[in-house]
């Protein structure tokens, strides 16, 4: 079985890779807003998973939720930890990077050093 990670919501909420979650451990990054939450309660779900509050991870095994944060090394490197391919897709963009090029500046750079690293 190879173990994929990903960081980013979109890719699961086109059902493409989940259609395929038979030969993929997926492995998700996803931060922990009351809108990602819900996003992605139903996917807790129909995995088996029982949803948590806050930061942490949920899993089994063929699916695993980390909920934390690309900015934080820890959060990331529980994240990859053995992972055979990773897809990065996360970033933030505009407008929202517009009037926050700080935040952007630190999932878009300083997110990516810490995938490389761990």
């Amino acid at each position: 079985m190879f173990y994929l990670v990903l960081l980013v919501r979109w890719v699961l909420k086109r059902k493409e890779l989940w259609k395929r979650k038979e030969k993929y451990k997926i492995i998700l990054l996803v931060r922990p807003s009351k809108k990602n939450k819900q996003l992605f309660k139903q996917y807790e779900q129909k995995a088996g998973l029982i949803s948590i509050k806050g930061e942490g991870i949920v899993e089994n095994e063929k699916f695993k939720i980390v909920w934390g944060d690309a900015t934080c090394y820890d959060d990331v490197v529980a994240t990859v930890n053995g992972a055979d391919w990773v897809l990065d897709a996360m970033a933030c963009i505009s407008p929202f990077a517009d009037y926050y090029p700080e935040v952007a500046k630190q999932v878009n750079i300083e997110g990516i050093r810490h995938i490389v690293k761990a």
